[in-house]
């Protein structure tokens, strides 16, 4: 009989420890996360399964990116996550630890550059965000071109947001890889369309995570920029109302 029950109870611990675990996560990712409930429940459009928008990109960048989602068997977001295992197709990760990842492999003087000036072999959102702010404008410098205009992005380009939090400090921040070149939205000067690769718990729309799955991916979002083009707010799917509580940072990794 003891022998018949162990496995019931072994089960049953298993599926309890996962279950804290997993409400555990969930509290400190509420906490801690960019992004608001409020914009995925103003999205207007379904998410809707969709193909990489450019199979054939000759930019390293885009061009691991699509690898990675070629060959994800298993992914899912973590934060602070940092599992990486492109022969597997597993990715256990966090935003910034998929563009470390990333930078690592395609473009890695780039990522060394980022390293040395924030001091840490993983750099994250905010590392990101205050070394391209450091940087010259419009010129070449430590492997990196940085600009300031959403119609300058292309595809490899780097976009970082930092937001505030609950409390209203700037502690949040997401970073993502420009895959097509920004579109004009319906005519709307101040809108643009454009498909982005992250690691994120919550789908873009046109999604290549199925509106099911979280971890790494590619989707649709959009942009809101002012009169001289510079990005002042997001939408994070088609539909989804503007976040306007941000700053922003983009630039391109250089070989």
């Amino acid at each position: 009989m003891l022998k018949k029950l162990l496995p019931i109870v072994l089960a049953s611990v298993a599926f309890s420890v996962v279950s804290v675990s997993s409400q555990a996560h969930t509290r400190h990712h509420h906490e801690n996360h960019h992004h608001k409930q409020s914009v995925v429940r103003a999205t207007a459009e379904p998410v809707a399964a969709a193909k990489i928008a450019d199979p054939d990109a000759t930019n390293p960048l885009v061009k691991l990116v699509n690898r990675t989602i070629r060959d994800n068997h298993y992914s899912t977001y973590r934060l602070g996550g940092t599992y990486f295992n492109l022969t597997r197709g597993v990715f256990i990760i966090d935003c910034s630890g998929y563009l470390d990842k990333l930078l690592q492999a395609a473009e890695p003087q780039a990522f060394q550059q980022v390293v040395k000036a924030s001091g840490t072999a993983r750099p994250n959102s905010l590392s990101y965000f205050n070394f391209i702010k450091k940087l010259p404008l419009y010129t070449p410098k430590q492997n990196w071109y940085r600009i300031t205009k959403v119609s300058e992005l292309t595809p490899g380009s780097v976009l970082i947001f930092r937001y505030k939090n609950l409390y209203g400090r700037r502690a949040g921040g997401h970073v993502m890889i420009i895959v097509s070149k920004p579109k004009v939205y319906k005519n709307n000067s101040h809108e643009y369309i454009v498909r982005v690769a992250d690691s994120t718990p919550f789908p873009h729309s046109r999604d290549t995570r199925n509106g099911r799955r979280c971890g790494i991916g590619e989707g649709t979002m959009l942009l809101h920029v002012n009169n001289a083009g510079y990005p002042n707010g997001y939408a994070w799917s088609v539909g989804a109302h503007f976040e306007h509580e941000m700053k922003y940072a983009m630039a391109q990794p250089l070989a």
